[in-house]
C-alpha cells in the first residue's frame, strides 16, 4: 500500500501500480503529451496561475486545468511524432474582450503590436485592462513574459527584443488582465514567421 496526503490534506492509500514489462505506444504517447506540455507551460506557469480567471472543479488547480487542455487538445499527432498546435492552447482565460484585430510583426529588433479598439466595450471590460504576453521562439527554447507594457486604450506598442528572437518564427500568446487581476480575457494567438 502506498500512504499520501492530497492537495486538500487528506490522508490517502492506494495500492502500489503494477508496472508491466513493456508500455504501449498509447501509454508512450500520453507520457510524452505530458512532457511536452510541461516543458511548455512550465516557463510560465506564474503568469498562468494569476490570468486563468475560469471557475475550475474543486480542488484543481488553474495550472493543472491548463495543462489538460493542452494535452487533450494543444498537442497533435501520433506518437512518436507528437507537436504542439501553438494556436489551440490557451494560457488564459476570463468574460473579457480580448484584443481585437490584433497584428504582430517585427521590424528589425522590435515587436510591433497594433490592434483596435471596438467602439462598444462590453460591460466586463475597461480602456484600463492591461496587455499581456508571452513569446515563444521553439527553435531557440526561450520564452519571454511581458506583463504590464499596455492598456486596452493604447492601439499600438513597440518592443525591442534579444538578437536571439529576430530571425525565427515567433509564437505570442496576448491577452488582457483587468486592474485588479480578477478576470481576464481568451488568449489570441499570432505567429510571426520571417
Amino acid at each position: 500500500m502506498v500512504y499520501y496526503t492530497d492537495r486538500a490534506g487528506n490522508q490517502r492509500t492506494r495500492k502500489r501500480p503494477v508496472l508491466s514489462a513493456t508500455s504501449s505506444d498509447k501509454q508512450k504517447g500520453t507520457r510524452m503529451k505530458f512532457s511536452i506540455a510541461m516543458q511548455f507551460l512550465n516557463p510560465i506557469r506564474a503568469l498562468i496561475n494569476r490570468s486563468w480567471c475560469i471557475q475550475t472543479s474543486r480542488g484543481v488547480l488553474p495550472f493543472d486545468d491548463v495543462l489538460g487542455k493542452m494535452i487533450r487538445g494543444g498537442i497533435d499527432g501520433a506518437y512518436p511524432d507528437l507537436q504542439i498546435n501553438h494556436g489551440a492552447v490557451q494560457i488564459s482565460g476570463g468574460k473579457l474582450d480580448g484584443p481585437l484585430n490584433l497584428t504582430f510583426e517585427m521590424a528589425g529588433d522590435e515587436a510591433v503590436l497594433t490592434r483596435e479598439i471596438s467602439p462598444q466595450i462590453s460591460r466586463t471590460s475597461s480602456p484600463d485592462d492591461i496587455l499581456h504576453f508571452v513569446l515563444v521562439n521553439d527553435a531557440k527554447e526561450s520564452t519571454m513574459v511581458f506583463e504590464q507594457k499596455a492598456l486596452r486604450g493604447d492601439l499600438s506598442l513597440r518592443l525591442a527584443l534579444p538578437a536571439k528572437f529576430w530571425k525565427d518564427e515567433l509564437h505570442g500568446f496576448f491577452f488582457f488582465v483587468n486592474h485588479n487581476g480578477k478576470d481576464a480575457s481568451a488568449t489570441t494567438y499570432r505567429n510571426y514567421v520571417q
